[in-house]
């Protein structure tokens, strides 16, 4: 139901709405430059959907490449819901992320 709505034109015109100009410029401008990903000494870890089809897998690409200390967990067949398409393995993964 969210991935219907956020595929609905009038939706998208909606969001669209909240950048005015270019919407990527908006975007752009509030991420972290890749001197400041280099900067980052926690540790990191990427959680993604193989098909998700609003954030595409290669959008962790950039942050795979500067994070010094990241790893990552593609969940195949799944779009943004992995926490719910695959809620055992997603929950056994943050215990052990958090609790071990």
């Amino acid at each position: 139901m969210r991935f219907e709505a956020a595929i609905d034109p009038m939706v998208s015109r909606s969001y669209e709405a909240m950048f005015p100009g270019s919407r990527r410029q908006q975007l752009d401008a509030r991420a972290l430059s890749d001197e400041a990903l280099a900067r980052i000494k926690q540790p990191c870890f990427l959680i993604h959907g193989r098909d998700d089809r609003i954030a595409p897998l290669d959008t962790n690409l950039p942050l795979l490449e500067k994070l010094p200390d990241v790893q990552s967990r593609v969940y195949g067949q799944s779009g943004r819901w992995m926490q719910i398409e695959y809620a055992d393995s997603f929950h056994n993964l943050l215990n052990q992320l958090f609790l071990e």
